[in-house]
């Protein structure tokens, strides 16, 4: 089975910053402290999730949209297209829940295109204007910064995320900037829904709490995501990513084998918490 990330397990997971940051082990980390705070973990998650949806969205609204045509079906949103570009508008007070993600999404998104979607060399910029999601939960986060997607050929994106800002639901920000790749492995037979990518690449950020980090995935190890486990589980289905905070020892998390489901583990030397918490 195809492993990927999804909203409901990542959402209770995303406890991430909640559970306990004080546990001492000790093992091999190089000196550093090696407290098991995973709040970089997840605000990297967040952020990687939060952006990676802009893409999807915007790759919706290219292939499905028409001028000023309400996408009751998918997006939920009208969709305008000055020259070169479109305006997707989810509306500024109630939003507009969508039938593609069940996801409420407010605000604007400002996408400028060179070209079609899957044109070699096309290049999409995304920015969000006053623009916030609500998962099912009822937790909203606001989305801020600039998203660059680059057609490179041979079914391959790359993936610039600048200036990037998350405002969580309790008021808190952490920020993200990331050059990431993604490559289609699978087309499946109904895209985007059931496609596979692989994604690899390096961000950095300062975490809720303050702390720096930066994230990487090797091109010759990438995360593989199955958009279907995706929309509904928020992670990928396997791959190992690194995070290293600034001072304590790297984060390494491992999504496992393939399984479309929420487990996942987070290894901090020879220490590891497996989630969901056991």
């Amino acid at each position: 089975m195809k492993k990927m990330f999804r909203t409901l397990a990542f959402a209770s997971a995303i406890a991430f910053g909640l559970v306990a940051c004080d546990k001492k082990d000790t093992d091999d980390t190089n000196g550093k402290s090696n407290t098991t705070d995973t709040q970089s973990v997840s605000d990297n998650s967040t952020s990687e999730n939060e952006f990676d949806d802009l893409g999807e969205v915007v790759r919706i609204a290219l292939e499905d949209g028409s001028e000023n045509q309400r996408v009751q079906s998918s997006l939920c949103a009208i969709i305008t297209f000055p020259t070169d570009s479109i305006i997707i508008d989810f509306g500024d007070s109630a939003g507009c829940k969508s039938n593609y993600d069940q996801r409420t999404r407010k605000g604007k998104l400002k996408v400028h295109y060179t070209g079609p979607y899957w044109e070699d060399g096309s290049v999409i910029t995304i920015t969000p204007e006053n623009y916030s999601v609500t998962t099912y939960l009822g937790q909203e986060y606001k989305i801020e910064g600039k998203k660059v997607l680059t057609n490179q050929g041979d079914s391959t994106f790359k993936l610039e995320v600048t200036d990037g800002l998350i405002t969580f639901p309790d008021g808190k920000t952490s920020t993200w900037n990331s050059t990431r790749y993604r490559k289609l492995t699978d087309a499946g037979t109904a895209a985007p829904l059931d496609e596979t990518w692989s994604v690899w690449g390096d961000a950095n950020g300062v975490n809720q709490n303050g702390l720096a980090y930066t994230m990487n995935v090797p091109e010759n190890d990438p995360l593989v995501v199955d958009i279907a486990c995706w929309l509904t589980k928020r992670m990928p289905i396997s791959g190992t990513l690194t995070i290293s905070p600034e001072g304590v020892a790297d984060r390494v998390v491992d999504y496992g084998n393939g399984e479309c489901d929420n487990e996942f583990t987070v290894s901090i030397g020879n220490f590891t918490i497996n989630f969901p918490l056991q």
